[in-house]
């Protein structure tokens, strides 16, 4: 029996004489939105848009809906869209409840949330110590998302340990959507925020599946080993729910 580079070697040589050559690639985000038919992604968390004006770089151009809570920075990311059809945007954070909430503001605004950042992490990053609250707006998903009118919504968090309170407002919307990005943490940020084999344990009971794992880069300055967070796109496990795209 040929082992498997046997075969593989003469069929690569043969491609290079063509001029091709084969690369294995990983699958990324926006394979993901391609290939689950994505009409929506929802950006909580927006701050100034970073996340949603990296998705029209990779050229996503279908429709979007950025929730911000803060005014300041909700203002800023509202003239990023203006020329943009397809991208809107709500002075709102997004929970497990609808009425007035407090923001902790940080001194760094994306670090901004609605949990208390823990002692621990205070003393090792200034950036996030709250310098004021703010007063705010908090809605579940499960309330705006029929005004915004989609089949199959992408879902994207970054709400600075608010995730679980995120996920616990939208237990009708997640029954639609298909596809989660996350970033996850592996060190307390904030208080009762969960951790990495919480969070793979929640996202497995409400029926999703790890796809894309992303350590971003950001390690403990103390201790270049220790891996502090990373980003991670969930899909909805296989079901006759959902038609795979070409």
């Amino acid at each position: 029996m040929l082992g498997v580079h046997s075969w593989k070697a003469p069929i690569n040589k043969l491609i290079a004489k063509a001029g091709y050559r084969i690369v294995r690639r990983n699958i990324d985000l926006l394979d993901i939105l391609r290939l689950r038919n994505v009409d929506l992604v929802i950006d909580v968390g927006a701050n100034e848009g970073q996340f949603a004006a990296f998705l029209r770089r990779k050229g996503y151009y279908g429709r979007i809906a950025s929730f911000e809570p803060i005014p300041a920075v909700c203002a800023r990311l509202k003239q990023l869209h203006l020329n943009d059809p397809n991208w809107a945007v709500y002075e709102l954070a997004l929970g497990d409840y609808d009425g007035p909430g407090k923001l902790n503001i940080a001194k760094s605004s994306q670090l901004s949330s609605l949990l208390p950042p823990t002692r621990s992490n205070q003393k090792r990053e200034r950036d996030v110590i709250p310098i004021r609250s703010e007063d705010i707006t908090v809605q579940r998903l499960d309330t705006i998302f029929p005004s915004l009118r989609a089949t199959r919504p992408f879902l994207k968090l970054d709400v600075q340990g608010a995730e679980e309170l995120v996920l616990r407002g939208a237990k009708e919307t997640l029954l639609k959507v298909v596809g989660v990005q996350l970033e996850i943490a592996l060190y307390q940020f904030y208080e009762t925020q969960l951790l990495l084999g919480d969070v793979l344990r929640l996202m497995d009971d409400l029926g999703f599946m790890l796809a894309v794992m992303d350590p971003i880069g950001y390690y403990d300055p103390a201790d270049p080993c220790h891996l502090m967070e990373m980003d991670c796109v969930f899909v909805r496990k296989a079901s006759d729910d959902f038609r795979v795209g070409v």
